[in-house]
């Protein structure tokens, strides 16, 4: 929940800095939780009630509910997104916890996908980042700027994953 909550800020934020009054800023930044909240829930409830209706009535065979749960989620996606900017992160991760939480389907085929397609949309999103980074502006800062590359390499990102792992098997 914290990637959807964190991104809809953002970009909440960045319009209220747009906008520039406080009064104004406030107002921005309250109708547009509040329309992505509801676009969110009420699409997250609809897909999700559909999935569990086509799986309980066996209407989805097990070979495709990966990619109709997959359909599912991207069509939702873009239709949040069409009716509030940034929705549609809200949507599918509610969606999905929906789905998660219901006691009426099993949807261990789709866990298993979802866990898989998380890897490669990860790390396909690293490649993607790495590959818009600006090696010039790093070797136009001079030492500094490779130094500081080096700690975020070498020192920062292990700190990181070992403070996130600390304490887990």
């Amino acid at each position: 929940m914290i990637d959807p909550i964190g991104a809809v800020l953002a970009v909440l934020i960045f319009e209220a800095i747009l906008v520039g009054e406080f009064d104004q800023a406030t107002s921005v930044v309250i109708t547009g939780v509040l329309e992505t909240l509801i676009i969110g829930v009420v699409l997250s409830l609809v897909g999700a009630g559909a999935m569990i209706i086509f799986l309980r009535r066996y209407w989805i065979p097990d070979y495709l509910q990966n990619s109709v749960s997959l359909l599912v989620a991207l069509c939702l996606f873009a239709l949040s997104n069409v009716l509030h900017p940034e929705a549609g992160l809200v949507t599918v991760t509610l969606m999905g916890v929906f789905l998660a939480n219901q006691k009426w389907v099993s949807i261990k085929h789709i866990v298993e996908f979802k866990e898989n397609l998380q890897v490669l949309l990860i790390g396909g999103l690293f490649i993607l980042l790495a590959s818009r980074l600006d090696i010039q502006g790093i070797l136009d800062s001079g030492w500094r700027g490779l130094l500081f590359l080096a700690i975020l390499i070498f020192i920062g990102r292990p700190l990181a994953v070992f403070a996130s792992t600390l304490g887990s098997t």
